[in-house]
């Protein structure tokens, strides 16, 4: 198992690993959410990072504490045919540092740590834990800015 543990996490870092979620031979991310892409790297890099999503038709599964959610993008399009996300609440699911899962990587963070593990099988096993959450859990809307 390789890992890899990044201290005094820059947007850069953030910015690099969501980039390669952009990428994902999958073609589907899974997303524990903590925070908005836009509070993790800067807005405008944040928008560019979606035109990869939806370019790239990666599809973006989350799953969040945050029962009513605004609209964190001015690209419609990548909200309508890329995300989809749903409520768990606090009390069966605490989420407490954002992870974002793809191909055989894991990536856990927050704005000081940041924290790759990639491994096949680990990624896996993440990969069903997130579904087995969120299968449970109702989908939510995004409201409009």
């Amino acid at each position: 198992m390789e890992k890899t543990v990044f201290k005094n996490v820059t947007k850069q870092k953030l910015y690099d690993i969501t980039l390669e979620s952009a990428n994902s031979k999958d073609k589907e991310i899974y997303i524990f959410e903590k925070w908005n892409m836009w509070d993790l790297v800067w807005y405008e890099d944040a928008e560019k990072l979606r035109k990869v999503f939806l370019k790239n038709n990666i599809k973006v599964k989350q799953i969040t504490n945050e029962e009513n959610l605004i609209s964190f993008s001015d690209n419609k399009e990548f909200i309508e045919e890329v995300m989809s996300m749903r409520y768990v609440p606090q009390n069966k699911f605490f989420i407490d540092y954002e992870i974002l899962i793809f191909d055989d990587i894991v990536a856990v963070y927050d704005t000081k740590e940041l924290l790759v593990i990639k491994n096949e099988r680990y990624a896996r096993i993440q990969k069903s834990v997130f579904m087995n959450y969120r299968n449970n859990w109702k989908e939510i809307s995004i409201d409009k800015k």
